[in-house]
């Protein structure tokens, strides 16, 4: 070390004494102090890379994590095949979303047990990547609220039906497909 560092070093911490209390230690969790502006980190795990360009419900999600980041959200997203396709893995980061693909993310259970316990939420869309990914999610994101997007109202979760207001006064149950829990997934906070 050069002996102006040394001195600089003093003067840097007095002067911004404040700001860095509020840091970790030097070193300590460098990937949280990087996006320490973050409200909350939310994960979100989709079939395949988005293409809004090709699919309204690639556009809807792209929609929602727009949202989060603009509600202060670090949103992570990542498919489950963990593809990297461009332009839209480029789209995504230009929004400031980061994106996980192969080969830095070798599969999502790794992707849940380096990362999960950062995550306050972690969304899970479609009922198959929900039913696949529920457990892990579980196991190392405790504190997280798993959200399954169902992306069609055809997977709600069992009891749920057309209600007053929505054309359900006095008819029978809603179909079977769409009051049957479809994942098997146990107390979801589910969204549409």
């Amino acid at each position: 070390m050069k002996r102006h560092q040394v001195v600089n070093q003093s003067t840097f911490a007095t002067k911004w004494a404040q700001a860095l209390a509020s840091h970790r230690p030097n070193g300590v969790s460098p990937g949280l102090e990087r996006d320490r502006w973050a409200k909350r980190r939310v994960l979100v795990i989709d079939a395949c890379m988005l293409t809004p360009d090709q699919d309204a419900g690639s556009m809807r999600m792209q929609q929602v994590m727009e949202i989060l980041v603009g509600l202060g959200c670090k949103v992570t997203f990542a498919a489950d095949n963990l593809e990297y396709r461009q332009p839209y893995v480029m789209a995504l980061q230009k929004l400031g979303i980061a994106v996980q693909f192969h080969p830095y993310a070798s599969s999502i259970s790794m992707l849940l047990g380096t990362r999960g316990d950062a995550f306050a939420m972690v969304i899970l869309s479609r009922h198959y990547i929900a039913a696949k990914h529920h457990a892990a999610v579980r196991l190392v994101a405790r504190q997280a609220l798993a959200v399954l997007d169902t992306v069609s109202l055809r997977y709600l979760p069992q009891g749920v039906s057309a209600g007053p207001g929505h054309g359900g006064e006095g008819r029978a149950p809603a179909d079977p497909w769409r009051t049957r829990p479809r994942c098997g997934c146990p107390r979801w906070s589910c969204v549409e």
